[in-house]
């Protein structure tokens, strides 16, 4: 197949339509035109239009184009190519005297984009917190380690059962005045420190948040230094909790099993085209409806409520019957398909063909196929919970379910349902004042929505979604279970981090 080479044709239409001049956007995204000449290492760089020179010194940098692509590499070369780009980045940052944050940024996204970074807490949480509360005599011990990177470090808050929740962590500090020395000790499996980044490989020191007891008396939240691996062999401290290497929160990491469905079931929405144009499809089929209702001729059942009378307002009571959610569902759709409709036409009449009328029409018909949707699947839950057998207790939570569903669509989209006074000001408080009712009301059954599916644990694989709820034993045993747990040492700690820490920054391998 022959190469395709320079710019497209489409888009180098669409950018000539621009209203303004690209650069003029670039140097306010970049803080202004005084920003454009940038000073590195004492020689002057400027940008081209669009593009930051920051950028462009790490893209045009050949040490980072060597590496294959991210969704390539096995999670222990990501993490190992993440080490030799972010030391190196490291390096070149010094070199190019960069020292203001936005600048440091400016290079790391390009030279590591999205990619987290193995030694990213020591630089923007761990030297800070130094330089910002530890004393003049802590400053001048460990400054010039941690900037050398013979002090690797990370900052401990997070807990497994506590994140933002400071007052509520567990691991303690106990003063013994005997030796003057702390005693931390992490005593549930809730107060582990499991998700602070780069605790598990990388660092040999974090600053840990516990609460300080003396004397019996809990004094609060305070900060310790805590060395967690030998300086020259990276082994663990003996007694020291080795908290293992993880990513993101609970709901990201892998353990939740989320990612893994997400993956599966999320392009399931496009795989017939782009999600607009699956719209699109559904409201020209809506217009072939709403022909038809114009020339008298008959509509499939779920089509009918197209001929209802637009001049009719809600029947919404206190009551919140099913039937007046319906109504206003299908008011909304109705409503918007004609509105959909006349805006077309009214374009014809300006002399557009049928083709840009439709063109012109889009987001209008966008809405009217969204509304239709949502009208559909209320209708349809609505008459499963009437009209299908089953037990009256299960039937009732049902249609209390179904009532929050139809109720919170209409408070989320209010704006639809109102346009036209469709609904009062009294009706609008009736139903916001129900969706708390109906929250409060399905809190007690929520576990048992969820148990009905009876998906088993071995077919769901979600440490968070275990029928026992035994969620921080199974992340902390799914963490164990990794591959990059067997070695207490990686070997890259030996081929990058250790030759950084004498200040030898090695030819970097290939992978």
């Amino acid at each position: 197949m022959a190469t395709t080479t320079g710019v497209n044709s489409d888009l180098a239409k669409e950018r000539n339509k621009s209203t303004f001049d690209v650069e003029e956007l670039s140097n306010f995204i970049y803080r202004g035109p005084e920003k454009i000449a940038h000073q590195v290492s004492g020689r002057c760089a400027l940008f081209s239009a669009g593009e930051c020179v920051l950028h462009n010194l790490a893209t045009k940098d050949p040490f980072f184009r060597k590496f294959k692509p991210w969704a390539f590499q096995t999670r222990e070369e990501q993490y190992e190519i993440c080490l030799q780009k972010h030391l190196y980045i490291n390096k070149k940052c010094k070199e190019l005297n960069l020292t203001e944050p936005v600048d440091k940024f400016f290079y790391t996204e390009a030279a590591a984009p999205h990619e987290n970074s193995p030694i990213g807490l020591h630089t923007v949480m761990f030297i800070p917190t130094i330089e910002k509360q530890g004393t003049e005599e802590q400053k001048k011990r460990w400054l010039p380690l941690a900037e050398s990177l013979k002090m690797i470090g990370t900052y401990a808050q997070t807990e497994m059962g506590h994140g933002t929740f400071i007052r509520g962590l567990e691991t303690t500090a106990t003063y013994d005045p005997r030796t003057r020395e702390f005693i931390l000790n992490s005593p549930t499996i809730t107060s582990m420190k499991y998700w602070p980044g780069n605790l598990g490989k990388t660092t040999n020191h974090c600053l840990v948040m516990a609460q300080l007891y003396t004397q019996g008396k809990n004094c609060g939240i305070h900060m310790f230094m805590v060395q967690i691996r030998d300086l020259e062999t990276h082994m663990p401290l003996a007694g020291v909790e080795t908290c293992r290497l993880c990513c993101g929160g609970h709901g990201y990491s892998h353990a939740s099993g989320l990612p893994k469905i997400y993956i599966d079931v999320v392009p399931g929405c496009t795989y017939e085209g782009e999600n607009n144009v699956m719209m699109l499809q559904v409201a020209r089929f809506l217009m072939k409806m709403y022909g038809k209702l114009q020339n008298g001729e008959a509509l499939p059942t779920f089509m009918q409520y197209m001929s209802t009378d637009l001049n009719k307002k809600s029947c919404m009571t206190e009551e919140v019957a099913l039937n007046c959610l319906v109504m206003a569902y299908e008011h909304r759709a109705a409503r918007m398909i004609r509105d959909a409709a006349a805006s077309m036409e009214k374009l014809v009449q300006s002399g557009k063909s049928p083709v840009e009328a439709w063109n012109g029409s889009t987001v209008m018909l966008t809405w009217a196929a969204i509304a239709h949707c949502h009208a559909f699947v209320t209708k349809l839950f609505v008459e499963t919970v009437v009209k299908s057998r089953m037990d009256s207790k299960v039937q009732s939570a049902l249609t209390s379910l179904c009532k929050l569903y139809a109720v919170h669509g209409i408070v989320e989209n209010l704006g639809g349902f109102i346009q036209d006074q469709f609904f009062d000001s009294k009706q609008v408080k009736i139903l916001q004042k129900k969706l708390m009712q109906l929250l409060a009301e399905i809190r007690p059954n929520a576990v048992a929505f969820v148990d009905a599916f009876d998906y088993p644990d071995e077919v769901l694989q979600s440490c968070l979604g275990r029928y026992d709820g035994q969620v921080y034993q199974a992340l902390y045993d799914y963490a164990k279970s990794s591959p990059m747990n067997e070695k207490e040492v990686l070997d890259s700690y030996y081929k990058y981090i250790k030759p950084a820490q004498n200040g030898k920054y090695q030819q970097y391998s290939k992978l």
